[in-house]
């Protein structure tokens, strides 16, 4: 007997399901992004400016906060990376 899911793993989604996959999707990367540009600016010290060691600090934190799953750890990594990147 086959499963008709084997049938049905190659074709594309339709609907609501290929929308929720999309908008997952999309926020994954959204986060990956979010990420490797707080690495980045912890690591290198410059953003729109000259960062301050404890700014760094908090960067590097951001950036580990978005690698781990989880919306409370996202949330975090999101507000403390708006907060120094909209700093001026």
């Amino acid at each position: 007997m086959t499963d008709d899911r084997a049938l049905d793993a190659g074709l594309p989604l339709t609907g609501a399901e290929a929308t929720k996959r999309s908008l997952a999707g999309r926020a994954i990367i959204a986060v990956a992004a979010a990420a490797v540009t707080a690495l980045a600016a912890a690591g290198v010290g410059f953003g729109r400016r000259s960062l301050t060691p404890l700014e760094r600090v908090i960067l590097g934190a951001a950036a580990f906060a978005l690698m781990l799953p989880g919306l409370a750890t996202d949330g975090f990594g999101m507000l403390a990376l708006v907060v120094i990147v909209s700093r001026k």
